[in-house]
């Protein structure tokens, strides 16, 4: 399948394991950021004909049931998942819509893609 012109895919959730170094051909050094998809699931589809906008909310890890509110607790029996520790809901285009309780792993990514990547500062 080739890609849609302006097709807007999902992004993922992951955690920071750690940096290290890798070396090209040259003798070149790179520094890249090492992420772990940890039971990153696709929690619901917002579609333009239920919410008005289309987008794909995922939920990434696992955190105890009796930490959850009962509106999150629905939210996991539908998609079939347990519960989550971190949830995000990305924009997508329609031709990227995934099935709700689909597994993302690194193979979203094809190798050398370029990402953009956000973080949370722990508070010290």
């Amino acid at each position: 399948a080739k890609p849609i012109l302006g097709s807007k895919r999902t992004g993922v959730l992951a955690y920071k394991v750690g940096c290290m170094s890798l070396w090209d051909e040259w003798g070149e050094r790179h520094m890249v950021t090492v992420c772990q998809l940890d039971r990153l699931h696709v929690l619901q589809r917002m579609t333009i004909q239920r919410n008005g906008y289309e987008a794909l909310q995922l939920g990434l890890g696992y955190r105890s049931l009796h930490r959850q509110s009962r509106t999150e607790i629905g939210i996991y029996m539908k998609a079939g998942v347990g519960p989550k520790h971190h949830i995000c809901e990305f924009r997508v285009s329609s031709d990227c819509l995934l099935p709700v309780g689909h597994q993302m792993s690194v193979r979203h990514f094809v190798p050398g893609q370029w990402c953009f990547v956000s973080g949370w500062s722990k508070a010290k």
